[in-house]
């Protein structure tokens, strides 16, 4: 539950703006086309465009959604990681050899990125314990910085015994 006085600043794909709902003045919605650009030109957002608007807005803290912190952030900076593909072992041993060359050459670029990106970040997110357990492998994870939070509803409301005690 938002305090009194807080306000939302949520940056989503120009096309998904129109989907969300309006309504409550304390949220704005913000459409933005980095992620559609290039990886250079994606990058360039978050650094440096991102960079100035959390500074303009006076962020008490900035969630980054997408696998990639902003680096020396103005404020504090939570980290979502939800692709596992850059440090999960069975893709690493199985799957990445059979990839192109450049292919792998962008991966290992990526696993560094988010390496640097979690050095960054103040929080780390991931949806499971088996994601943290694999980025542990190549970044250092300081104790209490990096917290699962999974994808999901409370057990109770999809196991029978709970389904039962909430229909009654």
């Amino acid at each position: 539950q938002a305090a009194a006085g807080e306000e939302f600043l949520v940056i989503v794909p120009e096309d998904l703006v129109a989907e969300l709902p309006a309504g409550d003045a304390r949220v704005r919605v913000l459409g933005s086309g980095a992620a559609s650009g290039s990886y250079a030109a994606r990058w360039w957002w978050e650094q440096v465009t991102l960079r100035g608007l959390v500074q303009r807005e006076r962020a008490d803290v900035l969630f980054s959604a997408a696998n990639f912190a902003m680096l020396a952030c103005p404020c504090p900076q939570v980290l979502l990681i939800q692709i596992p593909l850059y440090c999960s072992r069975e893709y690493l041993a199985h799957v990445l050899p059979q990839k192109p060359a450049a292919f792998r050459a962008e991966i290992a670029l990526r696993r560094w990125l988010l390496a640097r990106s979690v050095g960054a970040a103040d929080w780390v997110l991931t949806p499971t314990a088996a994601m943290r357990e694999d980025l542990a492998r190549f970044v250092k994870l300081p104790p209490g910085r990096a917290v699962v939070n999974p994808y999901s509803v409370p057990r109770e409301r999809v196991t029978r015994r709970g389904r039962r005690e909430t229909a009654g």
